[in-house]
């Protein structure tokens, strides 16, 4: 076999087995956006809750607002990471508040608890097992 049926033998070679590679893989999908600012929304079993102290966590918070213009509304700031509200007035499963982030974050870094509801005659519920805080982002 002269070297250029060699050369012509590998290079079919070698093409035939490209061939037959695999496709690489695609790209992963990219990360979800970061968000500049949550809302809380209140999910609860009872439909005459009058009012609602929770705690919030998480990095870079900034302004809180309330969602609901009916409601009185105070907050205090604990630390740069720890966000305490209460809220007074007919609150309901629906948004609750609205907070600014200092710089972009991701959901799944924050946490709300909820530390006491009562009627709205002011009497504390028993339990609040039932209650949850939804947080979402824009």
């Amino acid at each position: 076999m002269t070297r250029f049926a060699r050369l012509t033998a590998v290079t079919a070679l070698i093409a035939a087995c490209t061939d037959s590679l695999p496709s690489p893989l695609p790209p992963p999908p990219p990360p979800p956006p970061a968000l500049t600012s949550l809302t809380l929304t209140l999910r609860g079993p009872a439909s005459d809750d009058g009012a609602l102290l929770l705690e919030f966590k998480g990095p870079r918070l900034g302004t809180v607002s309330p969602a609901d213009s009916t409601s009185a509304f105070s907050s205090e700031m604990i630390s740069d990471s720890v966000l305490r509200v209460a809220i007074i007035g007919n609150v309901s499963n629906a948004a609750l508040l609205r907070v600014a982030l200092t710089s972009p974050g991701n959901v799944s870094a924050y946490q709300a608890t909820i530390l006491e509801v009562t009627d709205r005659a002011g009497q504390l519920r028993g339990s609040l097992t039932a209650y949850s805080i939804q947080i979402t982002g824009q």
